[in-house]
């Protein structure tokens, strides 16, 4: 926890309600403290877990309660201990502002809440819904900076500890992770058809044995809304910085996961075209930041773009049991023609 625990601070006026979590959850509040010698201010957001209690009693032996309540823990583990993990090999001293994987800073955490940097009064503007070229080329940048940080670090000392399913486990990140990994979506996975039940199973067991060399940390739920933006820029993506919130499913996979789920949820005017100029940009980013911080690691752009495809069909898998969303008809254009493909991990 930071030296400057804010909570013994005076606290001026009422809380503010941001959000509300998902399914009532708890909630997201924006709150002011006071320096009480100083009077120097700072907003802090609270994140509170607190199910309603009818919510309990009727999903707290379900598997989406589960996995509900794990993924508070996950974040909470993610802020403090793999928040500003790297920061050294990224250039910049721990917990600086500046860091090319910016998150908010932890003020303090709990059992069952979470306080942290209001990234709004640290020069950030609210997420959009749809990212421009230049707001998307940025977050590729986070993308790839984040994943370097942790390539390869599954199954070594370095890496994170993980979390099995299990919601009795403890600590970690999850050992798949996103929010829609087939392990945690039964349900969805009943409401697939024999055809795409077959493919849920075989997309699924390729990603997951998938070589330590080729796997990272990935978000697990990178979509606009979670991505601030700095609002002092020159509108080149050079010049743009942003910060990323809501860790709850962060965990051990495909770093493609993330830049498939990004530009078909979030990104504005995807097409072929498009979405051929951003892989490569992410690719070259990627390459970049792994060489940056002295990974020997070989990745080559086939490889990436066949490990892409698959988390394209695996998105598409989760949204025909749950329901679409975002670019989906592109979405089911392009797995349509990745499935006619002879497919090694269809065989």
């Amino acid at each position: 926890m930071p030296e400057d625990d804010v909570f013994s601070w005076d606290k001026c006026g009422p809380d503010k309600l941001i959000a509300r979590l998902w399914e009532g959850y708890g909630s997201i509040m924006r709150r002011e403290y006071r320096h009480p010698t100083t009077a120097a201010a700072v907003k802090v957001i609270v994140k509170t877990v607190s199910p309603p209690r009818h919510v309990i009693a009727r999903d707290s032996q379900s598997q989406s309660f589960a996995r509900k309540m794990a993924s508070y823990e996950v974040e909470r583990y993610f802020y403090q201990w793999l928040a500003t993990h790297g920061d050294a090999e990224d250039g910049g001293e721990q917990g600086s502002q500046h860091r090319p994987c910016r998150t908010a800073r932890m003020h303090a955490c709990g059992a069952d809440f979470l306080a942290l940097e209001d990234l709004c009064a640290a020069g950030f503007s609210r997420p959009v819904r749809a990212a421009s070229a230049a707001h998307t080329r940025a977050v590729l940048v986070w993308l790839a900076e984040f994943h370097a940080r942790f390539w390869g670090c599954r199954g070594t000392a370095a890496g994170p500890l993980r979390r099995t399913g299990d919601a009795a486990a403890r600590g970690g990140v999850w050992d798949q992770g996103t929010y829609w990994h087939l392990a945690t979506r039964q349900s969805e996975f009943g409401m697939l058809d024999a055809r795409w039940q077959l493919i849920a199973t075989k997309v699924d067991a390729y990603l997951s044995s998938l070589p330590d060399n080729c796997v990272t940390v990935v978000h697990g739920d990178m979509k606009a809304e979670n991505c601030f933006v700095s609002d002092k820029s020159s509108g080149e993506s050079a010049g743009l910085r942003v910060a990323v919130v809501d860790f709850q499913y962060v965990g051990y996979g495909c770093g493609a996961k993330d830049v498939v789920y990004f530009l078909t949820t979030s990104c504005d005017g995807l097409n072929d075209g498009v979405e051929a100029e951003y892989l490569t940009f992410y690719h070259a980013a990627l390459l970049a930041a792994l060489e940056r911080r002295g990974k020997s690691i070989k990745y080559p752009r086939a490889a990436f773009l066949v490990h892409y495809e698959a988390c394209m069909v695996d998105w598409l898998r989760f949204m025909k049991g749950w329901g679409l969303w975002g670019e989906h008809e592109f979405v089911a254009r392009r797995v349509d023609a990745i499935l006619d493909a002879n497919l090694v991990w269809m065989r």
